[in-house]
């Protein structure tokens, strides 16, 4: 079986903004985009995972006061799902779980499967 662990997009969600934005939803912003950047240069999995779980704090914090329906909160709230997605079948598809692997030598173990 081959599992296949992809890069997650990271979507302009203030795009969707039609108001001007809260600090909390600019801290969650930030955080997105923080792992965005980590994810274009090069992550090891104990440093994404680190990162998703810092930036899942700020998004939790925005979203719980989102009213509902907000784009930009619906935006938010997908994309931090699919880092915590991404990060759990990165974890789980690693061959002994190493945490200090790359991404490319994730991409090595699933062509060994």
């Amino acid at each position: 079986m081959k599992f296949l662990i992809a890069g997650v997009v990271f979507l302009s969600a203030a795009a969707f903004a039609t108001q001007p934005i809260s600090p909390e939803a600019g801290d969650a912003l930030d955080a997105l985009h923080a792992l965005d950047s980590a994810t274009e240069v090069g992550v090891n999995l104990r440093d994404y995972s680190t990162r998703v779980i810092d930036a899942k704090l700020k998004v939790d914090r925005y979203l719980r006061d989102a009213p509902a329906g907000d784009k930009l909160a619906d935006s938010v709230r997908l994309i931090m799902k699919a880092h915590v997605t991404a990060s759990k079948a990165w974890a789980a598809n690693l061959p002994g779980g190493d945490p200090g692997a790359s991404l490319q030598s994730a991409d090595d173990a699933a062509k060994r499967l």
